[in-house]
């Protein structure tokens, strides 16, 4: 056994071919649930998956209302959508609704006889993907993809924000 320092040690055991394997299958299936790369797993309301790309190309800058039915504050949020998709459109952004961590079937139900342009987020990769903690929150996206402000889902809110 080689020493690498104070009580550590290095054995050929540790460089074995399964030993790296499995350090190898562990890193990618960090990378395939939340790690680095790719888009999140949203959904458009008939179920097909979004092209984040491609989408964030034709809908960025974009404001987006992460939301969700079962939240006590959702239909206010929902109520009060034509003032804060006036509010994002005099800031040169479009509104898209996410409903995260709920069922297709119950977003379908939700936005059901609205005007929402909405996307489904069943397992929450977009709350992960922006660092959204709570639930109604606003994050606008620039065309990167990057998050420019997190804000309340509010007219108000969106009206007092500067872009950088």
């Amino acid at each position: 056994m080689k020493r690498l320092g104070a009580g550590v040690g290095y054995t050929a055991a540790m460089a074995s071919p399964r030993r790296i394997g499995w350090l190898t299958a562990a890193a990618l299936l960090v990378a395939a649930i939340g790690g680095a790369g790719g888009g999140p797993d949203l959904r458009y309301p008939d179920g097909t998956p979004v092209p984040w790309d491609r989408w964030l190309a034709e809908t960025a800058p974009v404001a987006v209302v992460v939301w969700s039915s079962w939240q006590p504050r959702a239909p206010e949020v929902l109520k009060n959508r034509a003032a804060l998709k006036a509010a994002c459109r005099a800031k040169g952004l479009n509104l898209v609704f996410i409903d995260v961590v709920e069922p297709l079937e119950d977003g379908r139900k939700a936005f059901a006889g609205t005007d929402v342009t909405w996307l489904h987020d069943r397992h929450g990769s977009f709350l992960k993907r922006c660092r959204v903690v709570t639930v109604p929150a606003l994050v606008i996206l620039n065309r990167k993809g990057e998050v420019v402000a997190r804000l309340e889902a509010t007219a108000a809110a969106v009206e007092a924000w500067s872009a950088p």
